[in-house]
């Protein structure tokens, strides 16, 4: 009883740690990039909406395995940062990148490294300026996370730097109920601009990941 009673504490510890780092209500995936200046006004224009940022993800190839890499904004509110070595971004410079430390300690990385980065489509190579500590990428044959800037990721990706194709969003009443009412206005107006959206709650990804995760955690810390 002890036993699982430890385990269930320290589950609820790594998934704590795990989301503590976003600072979001709903995230909203649309399937193609649009202008991000004409998309946040019409979604701040949603009532309950307080903030909208910019929030992209992909899988990408380094030397030995995978990095999950992160765009956000550079002065970004919803991503809690925890740096544990180096710096965050000065603005939107330019082939920077900072890496998880579980990423660091499986590939064997610091700070002031070059790592190269390979999509289907093109192949970089940044310079990492900092660790941050950010459990989100963990498992799956995943080194861990990447982040830099969306500016810089589009770059990568081959795109204007002013379009987008993710967003965080964080509501003004941050209830449960408000929430949702928040995301199904989000879902209506982009939908009926064409868009074909997927908008997620942050508790809707917390429900949905806490069997997988706490299945993984059972596997690897237990």
């Amino acid at each position: 009883f002890l036993a699982i009673q430890a385990t269930t504490y320290s589950f609820d510890q790594f998934l704590g740690q795990l989301f503590n780092v976003y600072n979001y209500d709903a995230t909203v995936s649309i399937t193609k990039p649009q202008p991000y200046d004409q998309l946040r006004t019409q979604i701040m224009a949603i009532p309950n909406v307080g903030r909208v940022e910019r929030f992209e993800q992909q899988p990408v190839k380094i030397q030995g395995g995978q990095l999950y890499l992160t765009g956000v904004e550079p002065d970004t509110q919803e991503y809690h940062y925890q740096l544990v070595a180096g710096r965050w971004f000065s603005g939107n410079e330019p082939n920077a990148l900072l890496i998880s430390e579980d990423a660091a300690s499986k590939a064997h990385l610091k700070v002031g490294d070059a790592l190269t980065l390979s999509s289907a489509t093109n192949t970089v190579t940044w310079t990492i300026i900092g660790e941050v500590q950010d459990f989100s990428g963990a498992g799956g044959g995943v080194a861990g996370v990447g982040l830099t800037t969306v500016d810089n990721l589009n770059t990568f990706n081959g795109l204007p730097t002013n379009l987008a194709l993710g967003f965080m969003v964080q509501a003004v009443d941050r209830s449960e109920v408000a929430v949702d009412q928040m995301a199904n206005r989000l879902d209506d107006t982009l939908s009926h601009s064409g868009l074909s959206p997927t908008v997620t709650t942050a508790q809707e990804f917390k429900d949905r990941s806490q069997s997988q995760l706490r299945i993984l955690y059972l596997l690897l810390y237990v």
